[in-house]
């Protein structure tokens, strides 16, 4: 039963990682795609 819960517990903390990983990932997708709405907006005021 010790075992058991021993591993549960290592498999959350895998699995809370790469959650937060993912969102990490995401969060940084979101920050480039919004730099690159802003140098679109200021090429098609330039223009």
């Amino acid at each position: 039963m010790f075992k058991d819960k021993k591993e549960e517990l290592k498999e959350a903390a895998e699995n809370l990682k790469e959650t937060e990983r993912e969102k990490r990932e995401q969060e940084n997708d979101d920050k480039s795609g919004e730099e690159k709405t802003k140098e679109n907006i200021q090429d098609s005021f330039e223009q």
